[in-house]
């Protein structure tokens, strides 16, 4: 949980690259910086003058112009540019130069001689695409998309593009086809078709959702389901899904667990019993091992939901068909630790760590020994660690001595353990969480511990006051930009907006350079959010311009394209 909220780009910022010899690119550069458009744009030109193919040079240059409204003057330089260096970054300036001039017939010019030098490369329609969707034309945008098809020979060429299109339109069950195409080229799409087909309005729904029924791909049924599930009757489109479904294969297991999955942010009673339906049914496609923590997923899905009953019925059930190793036994154990149920889950690991492999009982006494210090009992955590040598031990013992204060004993013992102890999960969140302690200059500080303990215990509201607090005593460099980070992050979870920014702004100081772009960018998502569209263009120009060498600089691009309207929300 602390990394999603922390952030991955606080594990390090990449040092701004350096071109030596470069003293007129350098001056350009800083001239940016200072928002000194004019005076950076003769410098770029400069820089153009003596290397008219640097695609560095020519980017600059574009950037300057923009805000100045002067982005025809880059025509000449870039045509030069691509006779120098036909490089793809500077024909993209070329594309989207010809775009802003309202040259349809000069931008597929340069566009069907990118796509010669890059056979089969669709980069070249999609900046194309892009750069019509920016100036708001969506027709030319997709003229774009059909042409590319078209020369490409490839129905499915630039899908994403085509789907955002069909549904900015308002045609909703053409924009699902499309979803499907993108999704078939790239099954990451997953997620994001569903949440950009989740507005469509309720008139058009019945419809969206025929279109996928009709289609037999287990993506369409998938889609469908998770979209039937978000438009307020998980229950129903878990049931219809099942329906859908042969009765016993690896796609069907394969379509109810991506469903689950999707419906797994949710903690609603009506999507957790959707969850827990949705594991029965694979429990009874599958066999052994499979079934069994089928059955244990769904009994603790049934349980968040407050389904007692159905949730001791499945775990009963996996009880039963449990396999002679145990297995069914152990994941129960670790579906009581997981819901909290300490007593019960030890009660049972002490009944059965006799069967179990040695490996299977180390793991499952560590699980117990983190579900104790989450309570705040560290003495019976201490106890079922007793005696184990391991680096996941040690990682485990370090997490609980910073829970209890004990800041520079548990940072030395994490580091220790290394960074590939654990899940991978895990060793992600325990570099996280070296990462906000790096700054911190005290070796004790039990009012960190005890905040971070709430926050592992998910009490979000009271974690971020707990932060607030310990952040207000720290000095920006020293930890106090991070904590105010990550406590604007959970009063954002919690609804709390204003307090967010508030938060969001401590964080901002440039004092902690790490931080600081990082803070920016929520800082622009939540004015994006409450429709502070201008505002938000000034923050993130802000970052782009001040922290060039960060991270978040790609992400932060994306979201000024939205801010100024260009493309939709993801």
């Amino acid at each position: 949980m602390l990394v999603t909220l922390l952030g991955l780009s606080l594990l390090g910022a990449p040092l701004a690259a350096q071109q030596p010899g470069q003293d007129a690119m350098a001056r350009a550069l800083e001239l940016e910086r200072q928002e000194n458009y004019s005076a950076a744009v003769d410098a770029y030109r400069a820089v153009l003058d003596q290397l008219p193919g640097d695609p560095a040079a020519l980017l600059g240059l574009e950037r300057m112009l923009e805000p100045l409204n002067r982005q025809a003057e880059i025509i000449p330089l870039a045509r030069r540019a691509a006779v120098a260096s036909p490089s793809g970054a500077v024909l993209g300036v070329l594309v989207r130069a010809w775009v802003a001039a309202g040259e349809p017939d000069s931008t597929r010019s340069v566009v069907e001689r990118w796509s010669t030098l890059s056979p089969g490369d669709p980069a070249p329609w999609r900046d194309w695409v892009q750069a019509a969707l920016r100036r708001r034309d969506r027709e030319g945008a997709l003229g774009a998309v059909n042409l590319a098809r078209q020369k490409l020979g490839d129905p499915r060429a630039l899908a994403f593009e085509m789907a955002q299109l069909r549904a900015a339109a308002g045609d909703w069950p053409a924009a699902a086809q499309e979803w499907l195409k993108a999704i078939s080229e790239l099954p990451g799409y997953r997620v994001a078709a569903a949440a950009a087909l989740a507005p469509a309005p309720t008139s058009a729904r019945p419809r969206l959702l025929a279109v996928l029924q009709a289609d037999s791909s287990l993506d369409a049924q998938v889609l469908a389901g998770v979209l039937g599930a978000g438009w307020g009757d998980p229950e129903s489109a878990v049931r219809t899904l099942i329906t859908q479904l042969p009765p016993r294969s690896p796609r069907a297991v394969d379509a109810l667990t991506s469903f689950a999955e999707q419906l797994g942010g949710r903690g609603n009673r009506s999507a957790l019993m959707a969850r827990g339906i949705a594991f029965e049914a694979i429990a009874q496609r599958t066999v052994g091992v499979a079934a069994s923590r089928a059955l244990v997923s769904a009994g603790q899905a049934y349980q968040e939901a407050g389904e007692t009953a159905a949730a001791r019925r499945v775990l009963g059930l996996a009880t039963e068909s449990a396999p002679a190793n145990g297995s069914a036994s152990e994941t129960m154990i670790e579906v009581l630790i997981a819901s909290g149920r300490m007593q019960e889950a030890e009660q049972r690991f002490k009944a059965a760590s006799d069967r179990m492999r040695v490996e299977d009982r180390g793991r499952l006494s560590r699980q117990l020994a983190w579900g104790w210090a989450r309570t705040g009992d560290f003495g019976r955590a201490a106890s079922q660690l007793s005696g184990d040598s391991t680096v996941e031990g040690l990682a485990l013992r370090g997490r609980i001595a910073i829970f209890q204060g004990d800041l520079k004993g548990g940072a030395e013992m994490l580091r220790k353990a290394g960074p590939f102890a654990g899940t991978r999960e895990v060793a992600t969140d325990r570099i996280a969480l070296l990462a906000l302690l790096q700054p911190i200059k005290a070796d004790s500080l039990p009012s960190l511990g005890a905040a971070l303990l709430t926050l592992e215990q998910a009490d979000t509201a009271a974690a971020a006051v707990q932060l607030e607090q310990v952040a207000q005593s720290l000095a920006p460099e020293s930890g106090g930009a991070a904590l105010h980070l990550l406590a604007g992050r959970l009063q954002h979870a919690t609804g709390n907006s204003t307090r967010a920014e508030q938060l969001l702004r401590a964080a901002d100081s440039p004092d902690a350079p790490a931080v600081a772009p990082v803070a920016e960018l929520e800082l622009a998502r939540l004015m994006l959010a409450g429709q502070r569209r201008s505002e938000a263009q000034g923050m993130l120009e802000h970052l782009i311009l001040t922290y060039p060498a960060s991270a978040v600089v790609p992400e932060a691009r994306r979201a000024l394209d939205q801010a100024k309207g260009a493309v939709p929300a993801s």
